[in-house]
């Protein structure tokens, strides 16, 4: 279902914010980027590998593409949105 699939992501992309320190600004407040990285900042970008790392390993995701090549197959086996494999792939240069 595609909510499931769109809270999952969600969840990856908070958890990079976290994990990256993106979520505290210099004064202590907390603050929270809801652009999923359509804003271009190198914090969006970070986020997005880290997602794409998370969800899609690089070496496995390589690996399914010689044997898999559609990407709504694809996105079936990771759990994510066609739209994610399909940017996924374009970022390691493979569509």
């Amino acid at each position: 279902d595609e909510t499931h699939l769109r809270h999952r992501f969600v969840q990856a992309y908070e958890l990079a914010h976290v994990m990256m320190g993106h979520v505290e600004d210099t004064d202590g407040a907390y603050r929270r980027d809801v652009s999923f990285g359509r804003s271009g900042s190198i914090e969006e970008v970070q986020c997005m590998e880290f997602v794409f790392a998370l969800l899609m390993p690089e070496d496995h995701i390589r690996h399914m593409v010689q044997t898999i090549t559609n990407i709504k197959t694809l996105a079936s086996h990771y759990g994510v949105a066609p739209i994610t494999v399909r940017n996924r792939l374009k970022s390691l240069g493979l569509l």
